[in-house]
């Protein structure tokens, strides 16, 4: 799309200087610690997601704020423990990109128990894409090693894509993957016994990020430039379309760009190959105004949690999308990728992402060490159709 097209598209929707309506600023932070908060684990390296598997076993992943290393781990007795070893986990410029992890975002534990990692093939968001390094990895838990590595073909990515989340679709048979490129965001559809790839809902004005972001109260706001939508260069930190999820039923495939709105699409539309372009433009409902978000999660009853982290909350939307509170904790700083167990535990990893040196314009970073993730019992477990 040109660059004429991209703006007609969303100009009409907001000023690309809107705040988000749900960023009340300042902000009312919480001051008293909630007890049914338990602490998982306390790490001297920032994790911005975190999943477990059926046997108890957990992983996590890095977004290398403090420096190049392992990109995914296992926590084993409390210590990180590179998986499925430094020799992948570590990106590797001068070898194969396909080999090693160059910049790993997301990760999870799929329904038929394996653990898939998200490399977005580029070094942040806005930032050109490396050829050959957008993929999925998927590894046998059983065995700790790659079963299968799904390589973006290059009709798949576009010069500044950043694969960035993922869910699976209601039969298993595929993966929908965000792809929050600094121009051009889409949804990508992997085939995962063929290994095919095709993007759905490509600049989509509801996938286009339009608001600024903000971490209690401070504007995020980049170092180096990144290309706008609407135009040029800019250094406010904008993400387009990042969380996504599938409802229990498997009818709706929901995704949100940070900052909102939150909206959805029929997952058999998205399946479908032969549903038109224009088809799928015209089936997206945006359902509610949102706030800077860094992470989701859904349950088995269609609640989906929304971190909100200006404010260090996690938000509940129910199917109906009556919102509430369900945590406010000053310890809850920047909850990023969450993760509900069979046993009924949300997983938030408070991965301090606003305080980082990136998103300070260069300045010093503010990370407090030790790195927290928590827990707390909702009541339900997770989908059945998106893991065990």
């Amino acid at each position: 799309m040109s660059l004429t097209a991209r703006v007609l598209l969303v100009a009409a929707l907001v000023s690309p200087f809107a705040v988000a309506a749900q960023d009340q600023l300042p902000p009312v932070m919480p001051t008293a610690e909630d007890p049914r908060l338990i602490e998982v684990a306390s790490l001297d390296r920032i994790a911005n997601g975190v999943t477990t598997s059926p046997d108890g076993r957990m992983f996590v992943s890095h977004p290398q704020v403090e420096g190049p290393g392992a990109q995914v781990s296992e926590i084993r007795d409390g210590q990180l423990v590179p998986y499925p070893n430094l020799e992948i986990s570590q990106w590797k410029p001068d070898e194969n990109p396909t080999g090693t992890f160059m910049k790993v975002n997301s990760l999870r534990v799929g329904p038929e128990g394996d653990l898939w990692v998200v490399d977005a093939g580029a070094r942040g968001v806005g930032y050109q894409a490396t050829p050959g390094a957008a993929k999925l990895v998927r590894i046998d838990l059983g065995t700790n090693t790659v079963r299968r590595v799904y390589v973006a073909p290059p009709d798949a990515v576009r010069e500044y894509s950043y694969f960035n989340d993922m869910r699976f679709s209601p039969d298993g048979n595929r993966v929908y993957i965000t792809d929050a490129a600094g121009l051009d965001p889409a949804i990508v559809v992997l085939d995962i016994e063929t290994g095919a790839m095709r993007r759905v809902l490509e600049n989509h004005p509801l996938t286009i990020a339009r608001f600024k972001m903000y971490g209690d109260g401070r504007q995020l706001v980049l170092r180096d430039p990144i290309p706008a939508w609407w135009g040029g260069m800019t250094t406010d930190k904008m993400v387009n379309v990042d969380q996504l999820e599938v409802s229990p039923d498997g009818r709706w495939l929901y995704f949100h760009p940070i900052g909102g709105p939150l909206a959805r699409i029929e997952t058999r539309l998205v399946d479908d190959p032969s549903t038109p372009a224009d088809t799928l433009y015209n089936s997206v409902e945006k359902l509610i105004d949102t706030w800077t978000a860094a992470g989701t999660a859904i349950d088995a009853a269609g609640n989906i949690y929304m971190s909100q982290v200006n404010t260090r909350s996690v938000m509940r939307i129910a199917p109906d999308m009556t919102l509430t509170t369900l945590a406010s904790d000053p310890r809850l700083a920047w909850i990023d990728a969450m993760w509900i167990d069979s046993e009924g535990f949300l997983y938030m990893p408070a991965a301090q992402l606003d305080k980082t040196s990136a998103n300070f314009a260069g300045g010093p970073a503010q990370i407090r060490y030790p790195m927290k993730i928590w827990k707390m019992q909702i009541g339900q477990g997770p989908p059945a159709i998106d893991h065990r």
